[in-house]
């Protein structure tokens, strides 16, 4: 009858390692050195996804959504004092553009102001389509907004069946920019980092 045994691994600190192989070296241990070789070139085989993806740029995530204003004192209140938004840069272009960047949370929007107001064209269905700002509470978020002079493009809308169940709601902003109300019924693991439930 053959007995097997349990391997026991743990973390060994790289100044640790390489201490242990100039000590087996001056042994001549020839049989720790394979068995550390071993485990080097599975350790290797094992992570052989992150040397295949070296190439991928580095992207820390999104830095910022543009929308182009015809009014920036108009936004910077429909910004800061209707949604909350905080100021954090604001200045003139070379361009003659007028630029400020607004943050709230996570969401951070560059403002652009053409020197001419016509070149801000009345928004149409493109690419981006809009932004959605992730809320807790969606129905009082919307009476809020509503009470500031918001105008709701359509009422709170339910989807229980779209990951684990959302409520949305969409209202547009000075220059025509397309928002979303949108709240998480539960929470998502892949999007807050939360464990899985249990079914």
């Amino acid at each position: 009858m053959i007995q097997s045994r349990k391997l026991r691994f743990r973390v060994i600190e790289p100044h640790i390692f390489l201490k242990g192989f100039a000590r087996m070296r001056t042994r001549r241990n020839v049989n720790d050195f394979s068995v550390i070789f071993m485990v080097v070139i599975t350790m290797a085989i094992a992570n052989q996804s992150s040397f295949a993806d070296a190439n991928t740029p580095d992207i820390n995530g999104l830095a910022h959504i543009c929308v182009y204003t015809r009014d920036m004192s108009k936004s910077l209140v429909f910004y800061t004092d209707t949604l909350g938004f905080d100021v954090v840069h604001r200045t003139h272009l070379d361009s003659g553009y007028g630029f400020a960047m607004v943050r709230r949370g996570s969401c951070i929007i560059e403002l652009l102001e053409p020197d001419d107001a016509n070149k801000v064209k009345p928004r149409t269905g493109g690419v981006i389509d809009h932004v959605a700002l992730e809320v807790k509470d969606i129905n009082t978020v919307f009476a809020k907004l509503k009470a500031k002079g918001v105008s709701f493009t359509t009422p709170i809308i339910d989807d229980p069946n779209l990951m684990g169940g959302v409520r949305i709601a969409f209202f547009r902003g000075p220059s025509g920019e397309s928002f979303e109300l949108f709240e998480y019924l539960k929470p998502v693991p892949a999007i807050h980092g939360t464990k899985a439930a249990k079914d």
